[in-house]
């Protein structure tokens, strides 16, 4: 994906912000997010956080069209983590969407499992970071953590 390769190989210049612009412009105006994978919109967000490119109508429905899901089972760890991260990194607090995934994880906990120390690590500390705070959710987490073996990954 294009934002993606810009987003890991370039250094931050007025091109690039004219480029993602134009892009999450594009994307907005389309209006097809459906036509988006859950990876594809995880990629998108985490672009543009990784350049700290605020595109807030973007994010915006990102965000709104995540909530809009009945059910999240189509993304994974990673999708997830990346999500929450880029909406913590650029400042975009989105309360609705924060409480979808910690609703989405606590549901089925045996998930948990799933998530490596990184996706976990990114999790708590884009909630963290945007004051997104869900007891049951940290709860959930602070005891998967307590329950592996290998604590000196984290």
């Amino acid at each position: 994906m294009l934002l993606y390769s810009f987003a890991k190989n370039a250094s931050y210049d007025r091109n690039i912000q004219q480029l993602f612009e134009s892009i999450g412009n594009h994307i907005v105006a389309q209006r097809q997010l459906d036509d988006f994978k859950p990876q594809e919109l995880s990629i998108i967000v985490w672009a543009f956080a990784t350049v700290n490119i605020i595109h807030h109508e973007l994010f915006e429905s990102i965000g709104n069209h995540i909530i809009g899901q009945r059910r999240l089972d189509d993304f994974n760890p990673q999708n997830l983590s990346n999500i929450v991260w880029a909406f913590a990194k650029i400042g975009y607090h989105h309360k609705d969407l924060f409480e979808k995934v910690a609703n989405h994880i606590i549901g089925h906990n045996v998930l948990v499992a799933n998530y490596n120390e990184q996706e976990i690590a990114m999790i708590i500390w884009a909630f963290s970071k945007s004051r997104s705070f869900h007891f049951e959710f940290f709860e959930l987490l602070t005891d998967h953590i307590l329950q592996r073996d290998d604590l000196d990954d984290f």
